[in-house]
């Protein structure tokens, strides 16, 4: 990978209360699920801090996957999500939270899990592992889990595998709720609904926002986890998304990268607009308001890109001075311009592999050092 590295500005660098334990708390062996009475409270929650959260009861647990990605756990352990995001809900500020939630017991079964933890319908996983993002894998015998990696041959072999069963097995495992690397859309909806902390409550108790959190220099830090055809190699841009035999020729890291940006930029504003059209005049509103004007500006240098353009004259009306008055109208305007940002970051998701984006400054910092096995 090019580009300064930011190992000075990870996780602990960029927010020293994340830290409040110092490094002597859980270890890597600690990320592993732990065992819990109170079973149904892992399953519902009695409210939302971000997306809804996993299902429970579908999630298979990291174990089962690293049968298969031993590269891509590793890496995972070795990360924040794996190491550390579970240490937060023991820091010295945890217990004012809670109570601003109306949070009583353990956090770890808790609301604040779906963000720090992955549930399972008997315990909890001290991380957020492989199924928060890429989605619940079970149940066992009717999940996409089985089937992602069936190519429809006896010899168990993805280059014979034909078009019509990859175009269907692909299909197949989206419809079941399966993040693939190429779910470009979904995988920064899925990191901005934590990492933007869209709750009112919860900023409003003073829990802090990402507010510089870039889908790009986090995914090409110690996040990243691009294993799967070469378990040797973490490459820059997902192995599967780059391989020519079901996507064509063509597709490079650089591109992979300017796809991320602009999609993260959008996801970032869709978000914001959403927790605007929700907010009261408080530090949650305000801040919805700062990230709107944020992604506004950066959006604004990528308007040759045409969904781009569609999602600037969405909010082309939206500007600080708006976002600083509070209307009883807000909601039914934010939410109708999140909805058209939205749509117009899920057309270019799907519609580019970043390779005709044109000029695109996509950042070249990493947050955190690149995993190597």
């Amino acid at each position: 990978m090019t580009g300064k590295v930011k190992s000075s500005r990870g996780w602990a660098g960029r927010y020293p209360w994340a830290f409040v334990l110092g490094v002597s708390g859980l270890t890597l062996a600690a990320a592993t699920a732990a065992t819990l009475s109170g079973t149904p409270a892992l399953v519902a929650t009695t409210a939302v801090v971000a997306q809804a959260p996993v299902n429970a009861a579908h999630v298979v647990g990291h174990v089962k996957c690293a049968e298969c990605h031993k590269a891509e756990a590793a890496a995972w352990l070795k990360s924040p999500h794996g190491s550390q995001s579970f240490q937060l809900l023991s820091s010295a500020k945890a217990p004012d939270y809670a109570k601003a939630m109306g949070v009583t017991g353990s956090l770890s079964t808790s609301l604040c899990a779906d963000c720090h933890a992955t549930k399972t319908a008997t315990a909890v996983v001290q991380g957020v592992s492989c199924e928060s993002c890429h989605g619940a894998a079970g149940p066992a015998d009717s999940g996409w889990l089985a089937l992602h990696g069936d190519f429809g041959n006896a010899e168990k072999d993805r280059k014979t595998e034909t078009k019509l069963h990859h175009a269907g097995r692909i299909a197949a495992c989206k419809k079941l709720g399966m993040n693939r690397s190429a779910d470009v859309y979904e995988i920064a909806k899925n990191c901005l609904s934590c990492h933007t902390v869209p709750n009112e409550k919860l900023v409003n108790a003073g829990h802090p926002t990402s507010s510089k959190f870039e889908l790009v220099e986090w995914a090409q830090g110690s996040v990243r986890h691009n294993f799967q055809l070469d378990q040797t190699t973490n490459a820059e841009a997902p192995s599967l998304w780059l391989d020519p035999l079901h996507n064509g020729a063509g597709r490079t890291p650089a591109g992979r990268k300017k796809l991320m940006y602009v999609v993260g930029q959008l996801v970032d504003l869709e978000i914001s607009l959403t927790s605007r059209a929700k907010a009261s005049d408080s530090d949650f509103g305000a801040a919805a308001g700062r990230r709107i004007s944020t992604a506004q500006r950066k959006l604004a240098k990528l308007d040759h890109i045409p969904e781009v353009k569609q999602a600037l004259t969405a909010i082309a009306a939206i500007d600080r001075k708006a976002l600083r008055t509070f209307r009883a109208g807000d909601a039914k305007l934010y939410a109708a311009a999140a909805a058209k940002v939205a749509a117009a970051a899920k057309a270019l998701a799907a519609g580019h592999d970043g390779g005709k984006l044109g000029d695109v400054d996509v950042p070249t910092d990493a947050v955190g050092d690149v995993f190597k096995p």
